[in-house]
């Protein structure tokens, strides 16, 4: 073989298999991006915030009725349970608002939400850093052919072996499991002692923003302010309340609040239902998911939503992503 047919049939073959592998993983479309996304029961697998970053390009659009932005606070909220709406769970471990602003930006920006509620936790505006990976829209085109979906492949395969458990929920909902959990270092130093939270000017501004398009785009907003440990929220009380009042000088007469710390809820604030004192465990998450769905209830019936979800309590259950492997 001459060196010219060697190089033509090496670089035909190399071409042949770039293109072989860009047309399966097209096929797969483990994000949703490729094929007709409704009706679709996808999981999160390898990086969460590159799998929900590129999930809320089409698939969160097409299954749900509105989003939950937040952090690993409400990571294990379950909110595929809920019967009032639909909402897909875009929180991510260590989630800061600018890396959550990004995946809302995709959602706006591909078919944008029906509603959205919003975490108000001092955690979210802590820093502004990005955790991992910058989300980007060249992740797109990752999509076909990366390093991250290689390691997404790998991820759903060892699931699949029974060799790592199956963490992601179709509603983007995480399992922490029961187990005594850990605080970050930057989540535990801010729950020490009785001083008001650090801010960063980056990421409140990243915070308004987010809510201001939003606002914009006349997608009706509620805040929701989860509940703390007793013992933490006790010597914290003030500093939360201000926090609050801070990060909510911007709402709009329109938008809802689903306060925690409020008195009504103070069978929250149990030490037994965290894990930590900050996270929940299951059992709370869902004491906690249900008490949400009947106040959305409540705010829908107040005229909150102008288009309610057709579906009712009688068929959410029907017409809920069923909890299969990705198809």
């Amino acid at each position: 073989m001459t060196t010219r047919r060697w190089l033509v049939v090496t670089v035909a073959t190399t071409l042949a298999v770039m293109a072989l592998a860009v047309g399966t993983n097209a096929a797969v479309d483990i994000y949703g991006l490729f094929r007709n996304p409704a009706h679709r029961s996808l999981r999160v697998y390898g990086n969460e915030r590159v799998a929900k970053y590129l999930m809320s390009r089409g698939y969160v659009q097409a299954n749900f009725d509105g989003v939950f932005i937040g952090s690993s606070v409400s990571a294990n909220w379950n909110l595929g349970s809920m019967r009032s709406v639909r909402l897909y769970n875009e929180s991510v471990n260590g989630g800061n608002i600018v890396e959550e602003k990004a995946i809302l930006d995709q959602l706006l920006e591909h078919g944008g939400t029906g509603l959205a509620l919003v975490l108000v936790h001092p955690y979210l505006t802590s820093e502004h850093e990005s955790n991992g990976v910058t989300l980007a829209p060249r992740e797109y085109w990752g999509a076909l052919g990366s390093l991250n979906l290689l390691d997404a492949y790998k991820n759903a395969l060892n699931i699949r072996l029974g060799r790592e458990p199956q963490l992601f929920d179709p509603a983007g909902s995480q399992d922490f499991g029961d187990g005594t959990k850990t605080l970050n270092a930057r989540l535990r130093a801010m729950m020490l002692g009785t001083a008001d939270f650090e801010i960063d000017p980056v990421a409140l501004q990243g915070f308004r923003e987010a809510v201001a398009k939003l606002h914009a785009r006349r997608i009706p907003v509620g805040f929701v302010i989860p509940p703390t440990s007793e013992p933490l929220f006790a010597a914290k009380r003030a500093a939360f309340t201000k926090y609050a009042s801070i990060v909510l000088a911007d709402r709009s007469s329109a938008d809802r609040v689903l306060d925690f710390s409020e008195a009504e809820f103070a069978q929250l604030r149990d030490p037994d239902n965290f894990s930590d004192g900050v996270h929940l465990r299951p059992a709370g998450a869902a004491r906690l998911t249900s008490m949400m769905d009947d106040r959305i209830k409540t705010w829908i019936a107040d005229g909150w939503l102008k288009r309610v979800p057709t579906r009712g309590p009688e068929t959410a259950a029907a017409t809920r992503v069923p909890p299969a492997a990705t198809r």
